[in-house]
């Protein structure tokens, strides 16, 4: 009975002794960079010949086993739980996975993930629960393309009225005035739904889960409607009082439906000529407005894609973006200032 007494003390004293290591594995890792695991209060050195076992399928042999080329002891890292953020301190292992075979068919591939290194001669595994996700980029980026070809098909499908047009001009009525001059505000909106919506696409198909919209989006996003709303009214009323009092005959108005869409117009103003007649001249600050909207989109897509999510854009690119827009607008709503003055002096 003592014999029986002392194993099990041995033995739960053995159990609870041994350390458990947590590990975790950021979302939306691809094949062709370095594959990161964090095992959390381990100090794992290359000497400690550390290996990680990405297992496809459990029922059967279908692995792949891979050696660390690198491993960092005493690291620190922040991470997102359900509890809120946390400070992890412990390992960080990277892997290569650029030899495994994922299809094009699949952007991802999933899997469970086992990690083991040795200890004094003593072999320590570790298995998160939670099934991981390894990225093809090259299929992902394939796959959001094929949805947003499908999508212009149902556009061009849709656009019963132009029919006979080709499908730029097409794209380009869609953001532009009912007198064709392309306008700088839907072109913003059209490219900013584009971008975040094709690169939230990718992540989604990386990832195998939906990505978290940053509030930073939300608020470029509103700004963006705000600036198409205000605009689009703007344009309508300026047309409305440029015309006012003029009638255009049958010939006019089925030419004027015919019209291409004027690509300098997005860069360009009407201003009053000698003898009222209307010209075009170049406009700073709708050349300032694309200028930071197009900077803003080229770093998006780029940390975006680096990081695997949807970049939180900084607070005072936002506002930036913001006041740029606010000048936009109000230097159209000076045009409209000066027509109406015009009008009145001609009725007076």
């Amino acid at each position: 009975m003592k014999n029986i007494l002392f194993f099990c003390l041995c033995l739960s004293g053995l159990l609870f002794s041994q350390e458990t290591h947590k590990v975790h594995i950021p979302d939306g890792q691809v094949k062709n960079r370095a594959f990161k695991v964090f095992v959390k209060d381990a100090d794992i050195s290359l000497d400690m010949s550390p290996k990680i076992e990405f297992i496809r399928n459990p029922k059967s042999d279908n692995y792949y086993e891979k050696e660390a080329f690198e491993a960092a002891g005493n690291q620190t890292i922040t991470i997102k739980t359900t509890a809120g953020l946390q400070t992890w301190t412990g390992s960080l292992l990277l892997f290569d996975f650029s030899d495994v075979d994922i299809s094009l068919f699949n952007p991802s591939l999933k899997g469970l993930i086992k990690i083991s290194w040795t200890v004094k001669g003593d072999a320590v595994n570790v298995m998160p629960e939670k099934h991981i996700y390894l990225g093809h980029p090259i299929a992902a980026f394939l796959w959001a393309t094929v949805i947003i070809l499908i999508f212009l098909a149902l556009f061009n499908f849709c656009m019963e009225d132009n029919k006979n047009e080709p499908l730029g001009q097409k794209l380009l009525s869609v953001v532009s005035t009912a007198n064709k001059n392309l306008s700088l505000s839907l072109v913003q909106l059209a490219l900013w739904t584009l971008v975040i919506g094709y690169s939230f696409t990718v992540i989604a198909l990386l990832t195998a889960h939906i990505p978290d919209i940053p509030d930073s989006l939300i608020i470029l996003m509103g700004l963006s409607v705000t600036t198409a709303t205000v605009g689009h009214y703007q344009s309508k009323r300026f047309v409305r009082e440029k015309l006012k009092g003029h009638k255009d005959s049958p010939e006019e108005n089925e030419n004027a439906n015919h019209l291409k869409v004027n690509l300098s117009s997005i860069l360009s103003i009407e201003m009053a000529g000698p003898k009222n007649q209307r010209r075009r001249v170049f406009s700073l600050g709708k050349a300032q407005n694309l200028y930071w909207t197009l900077i803003a989109i080229i770093i998006f897509i780029i940390k975006s894609i680096q990081e695997a999510q949807l970049w939180d854009v900084p607070n005072e690119l936002v506002a930036l973006m913001g006041i740029s827009q606010a000048g936009f607008l109000s230097r159209k709503q000076s045009e409209i200032s000066e027509q109406e003055k015009i009008k009145n002096q001609k009725e007076s």
